[in-house]
């Protein structure tokens, strides 16, 4: 199944990253992974965020080399902000270090 487009332009994809499906290239080649969902023979994909293979999200992928750059210098200057939403079951332990 292929994740959601929630935005492309030129430039980038937004995608709604389901759980189970890794972001990056696998150590087997035979294994699914995002970029390999949208890359075609002729279009290199570039991640510009990461999420963890069990973590549900956006993930941004650029279109060309200068659109990762970008995107990389306003994530390191803090002109981008990320956030993070957890739905959790149950009464969270503010005691508890885990």
């Amino acid at each position: 199944m292929t994740p959601e487009i929630l935005y492309e332009d030129d430039y980038i994809l937004a995608v709604d990253k389901p759980t189970n499906l890794i972001v990056h290239q696998s150590v087997d080649p035979q294994r699914a992974n995002l970029l390999k969902e949208f890359e075609s023979k002729n279009r290199e994909l570039f991640l510009i965020n990461r999420l963890d293979k069990d973590t549900s999200g956006v993930i941004l992928i650029a279109k060309t080399k200068e659109s990762v750059t970008i995107f990389s210098n306003l994530f390191s200057n803090k002109e981008i902000e990320k956030t993070y939403v957890a739905i959790v079951e149950g009464e969270i332990d503010f005691n508890e270090k885990v």
